[in-house]
């Protein structure tokens, strides 16, 4: 049985334990010790990692009493174990985090905290209703208020008796060895997992995306250190396309918006242009019965269409319309009278090419010159 110092104090950062057994399975070694201040993979949360001796621990797992600790070498004796402390704090304050949006969002909206992770790169929560925007801001003003307030959080094992006299959240029906984490005026929800002492300590709290999901709704959310770090990289990234558009911060939603718009119109301009040269080449040529391959450097992917639609016109055999330049051209091929479909295989094969399409229409690139191009369609 594994004496668990992370309940006592979860503050523990450094400790002695003695190797009670290690067991080598496939490239790593099972440990398990007389106590350990290590959190096991559970509650949503991943496993705290950090050092045995000299074995690095990779992941921590409970089985029945025990918690089996991973790591990449043979330890046995007394050990001195340290924690990665600066991770586990991070998750910390997640944690408490999360507990304080999910207990706000439950006393204000009546939802129901149906899932949670908190990985090294996300926390995620999930809830049985959808809200809205409205509302998930007002969760998120009223939780970092209680960041604010500094309120002292309490986690006991509350006796049978006791328990049932509580009104806490809980996704699963619980009866014994319950742990409460108690959040006064904001949260009583029952949790394994090692939290800060007070709620000033998450820093903040900053939802940086939401979903519908399933029917309710998936938060994504950073707490503390992280949630400043990934404020800071977001004021610098809108700092930086602030200078690059000549724009005021305060106004770029409105600059970006009218630049979006000039930008469509432009777009839509230039495929007009481009399907008005392709009509205007189509123009140069005379009825064949030959095959036609044309080569355009400024003809986009619509104008190649439109022009080999109206070289159809021209012809009963293939059109070949090309950009590029000799060992990269992309082409678009259409014929009416043509299995075009299975004859790209083959065409791809003398040209090195790739692609295909269906018997009316074709295209992908060709990694050939003009000339082996020209030859090669027209004595299709």
């Amino acid at each position: 049985m594994t004496e668990k110092l992370f309940y006592k104090d979860s503050y523990i950062k450094e400790f002695y334990a003695e190797v009670l057994s290690c067991e080598k399975e496939k490239n790593l070694y099972k440990i398990i010790l007389d106590k350990t201040a290590f959190f096991p993979e559970g509650g949503g949360q991943t496993a705290d990692t950090g050092f045995i001796g000299d074995a690095k621990v990779v992941d921590v797992q409970e089985k029945g009493e025990d918690i089996i600790h991973f790591a990449d070498k043979e330890i046995t004796g007394t050990v001195f174990c340290k924690l990665d402390f600066d991770r586990r704090y991070v998750k910390m304050q997640n944690h408490t985090g999360e507990h304080l949006m999910s207990g706000i969002a439950h006393r204000l909206f009546g939802a129901e905290n149906v899932g949670f992770h908190l990985g090294d790169d996300v926390v995620t929560m999930d809830y049985d209703i959808q809200l809205t925007k409205e509302q998930l801001q007002q969760v998120e003003l009223e939780a970092n208020k209680a960041i604010y307030a500094n309120t002292e959080i309490i986690s006991h094992f509350p006796k049978p008796d006791e328990l049932e006299s509580l009104t806490y959240r809980a996704k699963l029906d619980l009866k014994e060895n319950v742990r409460i984490i108690e959040i006064k005026d904001y949260d009583m929800c029952a949790c394994c997992a090692p939290h800060v002492k007070r709620t000033g300590e998450v820093g903040l709290v900053k939802i940086v995306e939401s979903m519908n999901w399933k029917g309710g709704t998936r938060l994504f959310i950073h707490c503390g250190l992280e949630g400043f770090l990934h404020y800071r990289k977001t004021y610098e990234t809108v700092k930086a396309i602030s200078g690059l558009l000549s724009a005021k911060q305060e106004n770029l939603t409105q600059f970006v918006e009218k630049y979006m718009e000039d930008t469509n119109k432009l777009k839509y301009e230039l495929e007009q242009a481009d399907l008005e040269r392709a009509r205007l080449i189509a123009t140069t040529f005379e009825k064949t019965d030959k095959s036609i391959v044309v080569k355009d450097g400024f003809l986009k992917t619509e104008g190649m269409r439109e022009l080999v639609n109206l070289l159809k016109e021209k012809t009963d055999k293939c059109v070949c319309v090309l950009t590029g330049t000799d060992g990269a051209y992309r082409f678009i091929m259409g014929a009416d009278n043509m299995p075009l479909r299975t004859l790209i295989k083959d065409i791809n094969a003398k040209l090195n090419g790739k692609g295909g399409g269906n018997d009316q229409m074709v295209q992908g690139s060709f990694n050939s010159t003009f000339a082996e191009i020209e030859e090669t369609i027209k004595s299709i």
